[in-house]
């Protein structure tokens, strides 16, 4: 079946193909009125909406209080941990330096969870080190240095400088290359 325009003659498939044509082309005609008068005069009948219903919506989370009290106690142990570990000290990475597996893991402690572009929650940053990587290091007029670290399948990137009058290390951001 195809649907003609009374004004211009063009063919559409569907009706709202032809509903579409008339907004687009022929808005404010006189046509456009006597559609919009003739739909007025009509009563419209309201058909039953379906529901429709995602797999996501159908997931429920069977967490306690109790379970959402002991994970966020955890994670601030967690935190607490490795602050007092997190030495706030420049690191002395240099551009185009290289830097060792070794350097780095004196920089970061062991515990130190970090998040992971691309992706949800945060992973073990000692788990994801590689062997070497290649520095480079970006400083603004005011002495803050963005250190980003490039190996062959992640990229490390943290800031650090003087903030409120202490020397501040950030917390590293990973890339990781998807295989």
């Amino acid at each position: 079946m195809t649907f003609i325009c009374e004004i211009c003659g063009k063919k559409n498939a569907t009706e709202a193909g032809k509903t579409l044509h008339m907004k687009v082309y022929h808005t404010g005609n006189d046509s456009d009125k006597k559609e919009k008068a003739k739909s007025a005069s009509k009563p419209k009948k309201k058909e039953p909406v379906e529901k429709k219903t995602t797999k996501s919506s159908k997931k429920t989370t069977d967490v306690s209080a109790s379970d959402l009290e002991t994970i966020t106690k955890e994670k601030r142990e967690l935190y607490e941990l490795v602050k007092k570990k997190f030495k706030q000290k420049p690191t002395g990475i240099k551009h185009k330096a290289t830097v060792k597996k070794a350097e780095l893991k004196k920089i970061f402690p062991e515990e130190m969870m970090s998040r992971v572009t691309g992706r949800s929650g945060s992973v073990n940053v000692h788990d994801t080190l590689e062997a070497s990587y290649t520095a480079m290091v970006l400083t603004s007029k005011e002495g803050y240095r963005r250190v980003t670290l490039f190996g062959k399948n992640t990229k490390i990137s943290w800031g650090e400088g003087m903030v409120k009058n202490k020397y501040r290390v950030g917390y590293p951001t990973l890339s990781i290359k998807f295989s």
